[in-house]
């Protein structure tokens, strides 16, 4: 009896984690009450569209405060372009974190493991190699392996962190992909800040497409009770 107990409370934290860390989409209630951000969530599938369907580059900024549902509406978006039968396996997500991600090295280092390019020779091209260089590297990799034709969203949360990186290495490399005829590149940043925009170099500014989605926390407090009991209740 007790390791039946036990195995009910381990997925009832399952389940709970999931959804306050926004990878579930089954809690109706906070769908519902995100109803506000349909716009957000078209306006970006809009831009991941023309990547994923028409080969462009493109790149975005989703800017709001925390809790503003800005994971929320990527996941979102991510989710209904993989369930779609256009663009289905049609293109390769890698993530970065600014608070994680904090050397413009370790943050190669995670795309080349994102991207299944791996191994000792991998780590000494990316430790050896200019990071322009070591990126190109691991396109290339892409690009002569089984994922050659899909395309890459890089989502880049916290950017306004790795905008303070020496000489915004990461950004610039990534934003340039954007404006090549290689992979299609998508970039999907997220930002706290509404001054992010002005903390880019003139260089990386000038390879970003200018395209920005604003979120507000507009709930009112009766809207977030129901946000949360949404999130806290599980069906028996």
């Amino acid at each position: 009896m007790a390791g039946g107990h036990e195995k009910n409370a381990a997925k009832m934290r399952e389940v709970l984690q999931s959804r306050l860390f926004g990878v579930s989409d089954e809690c109706h209630g906070t769908r519902n009450i995100l109803e506000s951000h349909k716009s957000a969530c078209s306006k970006l599938r809009g831009v991941l569209e023309q990547t994923v369907l028409d080969g462009r580059g493109q790149s975005v900024l989703i800017i709001g405060p925390s809790g503003a549902g800005k994971t929320w509406v990527i996941n979102q978006v991510l989710r209904e372009l993989h369930g779609s039968r256009d663009s289905k396996n049609a293109f390769i997500k890698v993530y970065l974190n600014g608070l994680i991600h904090t050397d413009d090295r370790l943050a190669l280092l995670d795309v080349a493991r994102q991207l299944h390019v791996e191994g000792g020779e991998v780590d000494e091209k990316i430790v050896n190699l200019s990071f322009a260089s070591a990126l190109d590297y691991l396109l290339e990799a892409v690009r002569s392996g089984s994922n050659a034709n899909k395309s890459l969203v890089f989502v880049l949360d916290e950017l306004d962190l790795f905008a303070q990186h020496k000489n915004q290495m990461l950004l610039y490399n990534l934003f340039d992909l954007t404006c090549t005829d290689r992979n299609p590149v998508a970039i999907v940043g997220t930002s706290r800040r509404t001054d992010v925009v002005e903390l880019l170099e003139k260089r990386t500014k000038s390879r970003f497409s200018n395209q920005q989605i604003l979120l507000l926390t507009d709930f009112t407090f009766e809207e977030y009770q129901l946000l949360f009991k949404s999130l806290l209740s599980v069906e028996e």
